[in-house]
């Protein structure tokens, strides 16, 4: 599923929930940072370094 249609699929409690399951595996965001939960993005996703 496309990132920016995530919450309109899940909802605001699904998102959370996916992101309090991924920092418990990954507390220090190393593996794929920015690629789900991108910041402010609704268009397209932009993931930048």
């Amino acid at each position: 599923m496309k990132a920016p249609f995530l919450e309109l699929k899940l909802g605001a409690a699904g998102i959370e929930a996916m992101k309090a399951i991924k920092s418990s595996f990954d507390p220090l965001n190393i593996m794929n940072p920015g690629k789900i939960f991108a910041k402010e993005s609704r268009k397209r996703v932009v993931i930048s370094n």
